[in-house]
C-alpha cells in the first residue's frame, strides 16, 4: 500500500511495482484515452478508481485520488506511446522532468515531482475540486505521441466558450452554474497565469466556438465531454440538450456515433457519482464543509492505532462505541461519548487543531468510523532499504 498524501509516495509506487504488488499490463486498459478519463473520472476531477493499482483507495482524500490518478495517467501514456512491456523508470521520469520543467536532463527527484504534481492538481480551499487536471494528461499525450502543440490560450478560451454556451442554453443561469463558469475561469486563468477576458453573460453561439483542434481528435473530444458535463448539471435529459451536443460535435467534425457515446458515458457517469461531484451540492458553504470533513475522515483514517489503543483502554467508552453500532445512544451516553472521544483526539497533533469550540458537529463522522476500526498499520510511503 502506499498513501500519495506523504511525501516519498511515487518511489513506494514503483517499488511495489518492483515487488510485483502494481501490474502495469496496458494491454488490461484498451479502451480510448478520453473513454477512460471519463470512467475514472478523472476529466471531472471526480476519481473514483486508479488504472494500475487495486488497493482500496475510499480512504483517500479526494486530493490523494486525484495525485494517483493523475500520476497513472501519466504512466499509461508513456508505455503506450512506447511500446514496451519492459517499464524504464529513468527515462520515465526524464519525459516527466521534460513535462513539468522543461529538462531534458530528467535531474529533478521524485520528491520534487511530487511536489509539482501537488501543485498542479491541488484545490484552494473553497473549491472541493481543481476542474482541469486532466489538461495536463492530454498535452503530455501530445508529447509523447509527438503531435503538434497547440495554442493553450486559444483551447483555454474555448473551454469557457463551450461552458457559457451550454449553460446560456435555456435562457436561465443558476448558482451551480455560475459556479462551473467561475471555477473553471479561475483556473483555467491561474494555470495560464493570464487573466482570460470572457464573461459568462456575454452571448454566444457554436460559430464562435474554433476548429484549431479537428486535426487533436483528443481535444476536441475533450471540449465535447466539458460539453456534456456543463448541461447535464441538471440532471435531466432533454431532447434540446442532446441537439445542442450534437450540433458542437459537428463543428468539430467528430462522428455522430462517437458523440452519442461520449454522451451516453457522460450521463452515465454524473448521474452514478452525483454525490461526489461538487457543481451539484447546493452551495459553496456546502462544498467546503464536504471538503473539511474528507480531510478529517482521512486524519482519523491515518491514526487509527494511536485511536483504537486509546479507545480500548477506556472501557466505558469503548463499551458504548459497540452499542451505538446497533442501536441508539440516549443523550447522556452520547454525551459521554463526545467527551471521552475529543479528550482522546485532543493528544493527537494533526486533530487537535480541529476541535475548536463548534467542533462538536464532527461528532457524527467520528462515531461513524471509530466503531469499525481495526488494528492495522498506519498507512505510510516507507520504502524497504
Amino acid at each position: 500500500m502506499y498513501y500519495p498524501g506523504s511525501s516519498g509516495w511515487i518511489d513506494k509506487f514503483f517499488q511495489l511495482v518492483e515487488k510485483g504488488k502494481i501490474s502495469l499490463n496496458t494491454n488490461t486498459y484498451k479502451e480510448d484515452l478520453i473513454d477512460q478519463g471519463i470512467e475514472t473520472g478523472l476529466i471531472f476531477s471526480c476519481p473514483q478508481k486508479t488504472i494500475f493499482s487495486s488497493f482500496n483507495i475510499n480512504e483517500w482524500t479526494t486530493e490523494s485520488k486525484v495525485k494517483a490518478l493523475y500520476f497513472e495517467f501519466l504512466l499509461m501514456i508513456y508505455l503506450k506511446a512506447n511500446k514496451t512491456s519492459l517499464f524504464n523508470k529513468v527515462d520515465f521520469l526524464k519525459k516527466i522532468n521534460l513535462f513539468f520543467f522543461k529538462s531534458k536532463k530528467g535531474d529533478h527527484t521524485s520528491i520534487e515531482i511530487e511536489e509539482k504534481i501537488h501543485q498542479r492538481i491541488c484545490s484552494n480551499k473553497k473549491d472541493l475540486q481543481n476542474p482541469i487536471v486532466f489538461i495536463d494528461v492530454l498535452f503530455f499525450f501530445l508529447q509523447e505521441n509527438e503531435m503538434n502543440m497547440v495554442d493553450k490560450t486559444l483551447f483555454y478560451k474555448s473551454i469557457l466558450l463551450i461552458i457559457k454556451l451550454c449553460v446560456q442554453a435555456d435562457n436561465q443561469i443558476d448558482e451551480k452554474e455560475t459556479y462551473l463558469f467561475d471555477t473553471y475561469k479561475k483556473y483555467l486563468e491561474k494555470d495560464h497565469s493570464k487573466r482570460i477576458d470572457d464573461q459568462l453573460n456575454d452571448k454566444i453561439v457554436i460559430s464562435t466556438l474554433p476548429q484549431s483542434f479537428n486535426q487533436q481528435t483528443h481535444l476536441s473530444e475533450y471540449l465535447i465531454c466539458t460539453a456534456i458535463y456543463s448541461i447535464s448539471l441538471q440532471l435531466k435529459i432533454r431532447k434540446i440538450d442532446r441537439e445542442l451536443i450534437l450540433k458542437i460535435g459537428k463543428h468539430f467534425s467528430l462522428p455522430k456515433e462517437r458523440i452519442e457515446l461520449l454522451y451516453a458515458k457522460t450521463n452515465v457517469f454524473i448521474v452514478k457519482n452525483k454525490k461526489d461531484i461538487p457543481f451539484l451540492l447546493h452551495s459553496r458553504k456546502q462544498i467546503i464543509l464536504k471538503k473539511y470533513n474528507s480531510y478529517f475522515l482521512s486524519l482519523l483514517k491515518r491514526n487509527r492505532r494511536k485511536i483504537t489503543s486509546e479507545v480500548k483502554e477506556s472501557k466505558e467508552l469503548f463499551q458504548l462505541l459497540m452499542k451505538s453500532k446497533n442501536e441508539k445512544l440516549s443523550k447522556k451516553e452520547k454525551e459521554v461519548v463526545k467527551e471521552q472521544l475529543f479528550d482522546i483526539l485532543k493528544t493527537i497533533p494533526s486533530i487537535a487543531i480541529f476541535l475548536v469550540p463548534g467542533g462538536s458537529f464532527l461528532l457524527p463522522i467520528i462515531l461513524k468510523f471509530i466503531p469499525s476500526l481495526l488494528p492495522s498499520s498506519f498507512i505510510d510511503n516507507k520504502t524497504d532499504k
